[in-house]
């Protein structure tokens, strides 16, 4: 018999989880396992009420919502050092997370694998100064419409929601005077986007160079977007995200344990961390945690 908690997002993408609870908690007892479930309240609720809720001591916890969602959960897990196998059942508007996992986006087939739990994964996380991102943190042009689009319009349009929001920045580029270290690499220069990974899939595109990318080797993925000289330049950097492919001349792609970036200006970049705003930083270092997660895939 297992000891289940289950934290779920009602509002999620458009709230459709909540139709399979009732299903689940009969599966559950049919079963006869015990399950706890726990609705998401906000962040810093989540963070004080789910540390507790952990002292009771689970064999499995079950996590459904958005890339958000996971994010607050997978934070609360590495923070209190919870080593419990985690099963993810994709609820939002992306789900770049579970994408990369490949888990299903069918609420019913994740969990029926959920339960069976065949199969676990260790992967990595990223830590930014001290916070935990599971999957991406990331500045400059775009990065700000994951959290600044509206609620509504994510769970009405989906992905193409994110992509109107940063159709409409496009003639308003801010320019990120940075440099970059990581290990004996040095980089300075002007970037529109820095996206620093551990998965296949970001803002719903495969990742530019994937074929490097691995989720549990101790890596992150560092891909840099130079300032093009016109507008017209952003469509080659486009092309790479669609077709996968780096462009050496608008691109700098690398992987690093270990990465710190700095603001030249001294005014600081924003920083998002999982879709969700992760801080403003004129000096921030990244680095990866390997093997934090034991992910049920």
């Amino acid at each position: 018999m297992k000891k289940i908690l289950f934290v779920y997002n009602p509002v999620a993408g458009t709230g459709a989880i909540n139709s399979y609870i009732k299903q689940f908690k009969k599966t559950i007892s049919d079963r006869g396992d015990t399950c706890s479930f726990y609705q998401t309240k906000g962040h810093e609720k989540d963070e004080k009420l789910l540390s507790k809720k952990l002292e009771e001591g689970f064999d499995q916890i079950i996590c459904s919502g958005g890339d958000g969602t996971m994010n607050d959960v997978i934070s609360i897990l590495v923070k209190n050092r919870c080593a419990v196998p985690l099963a993810l059942i994709p609820a939002g508007s992306t789900n770049d997370y579970t994408h990369s996992l490949g888990i299903s986006r069918d609420p019913e087939e994740a969990f029926n694998a959920a339960i069976e739990a065949k199969n676990i994964t260790k992967v990595d996380v990223g830590n930014l100064e001290g916070k935990t991102f599971m999957y991406v943190a990331a500045f400059g042009a775009f990065t700000k419409t994951t959290y600044t689009t509206p609620q509504k319009l994510k769970n009405k349009l989906g992905y193409f929601a994110y992509l109107l929001s940063a159709v409409s920045q496009l003639f308003s580029l801010p320019v990120c005077e940075l440099k970059i270290t990581a290990g004996e690499k040095t980089i300075k220069g002007k970037f529109i986007d820095g996206i620093v990974s551990n998965s296949h899939f970001v803002g719903g595109f495969k990742v530019v160079n994937d074929e490097k990318a691995s989720m549990n080797d101790g890596l992150l993925e560092v891909l840099l977007i130079k300032k093009p000289k016109t507008i017209f330049g952003l469509f080659p950097i486009a092309s790479s995200f669609l077709s996968g492919k780096i462009r050496k001349r608008q691109m700098i792609a690398f992987q690093a344990k270990t990465l710190e970036v700095e603001d030249r200006t001294g005014k600081g970049i924003d920083w998002n961390l999982d879709g969700e705003f992760g801080g403003n930083f004129v000096k921030a270092t990244i680095v990866t945690e390997k093997h934090q997660l034991s992910i049920i895939t």
